[in-house]
């Protein structure tokens, strides 16, 4: 079961990193986005600071084994800090290219976003039903047939 976690966190964070930076390739190269963003929440960070950060996360996931327990809100969370990370190394700045009307964010923004609320409903809301996690649908069909 862990093998299974293990090989879909994978498949997952690679794929979603890899879209994320094809995606931001071709928005700055049409000029497509909103702004440049070189600030993190407002403050002015070294990049140094942001990759002991994006290393603390990733570690945190590992240790804890919360990328085994929960492999898609934990690849959602890591591939947008990590694709937030290379965006700025490579490009000196984020591109913000979303406008939701409450903030001008991007797609791994919205990721990290979206993996946090996953983690959460399905740490403090262990239910059936808020527990998206792919070894639990393949196991119950395996042995419903």
């Amino acid at each position: 079961m862990k093998l299974v976690n293990t090989i879909s966190f994978c498949i997952i964070f690679l794929f979603l990193t890899v879209i994320n930076l094809l995606l931001v390739a071709l928005i700055r190269q049409g000029n497509h986005y909103l702004m440049i963003n070189q600030t993190v929440f407002g403050f002015k960070i070294e990049v140094w600071v942001m990759v002991l950060i994006a290393v603390t996360i990733s570690l945190f996931l590992v240790k804890t084994d919360l990328w085994q327990n929960y492999p898609i809100s934990s690849s959602l969370i890591l591939s947008g800090v990590w694709s937030n990370l290379l965006e700025r190394l490579w490009f000196g700045g984020v591109a913000d290219y979303l406008n939701l009307y409450i903030a001008i964010a991007n797609i791994a923004d919205l990721q990290i976003w979206t993996g946090l609320l996953l983690l959460n409903l399905q740490i403090f809301w262990p239910t059936e039903l808020s527990k998206f996690n792919l070894t639990t649908l393949v196991n119950r069909n395996s042995h419903e047939s």
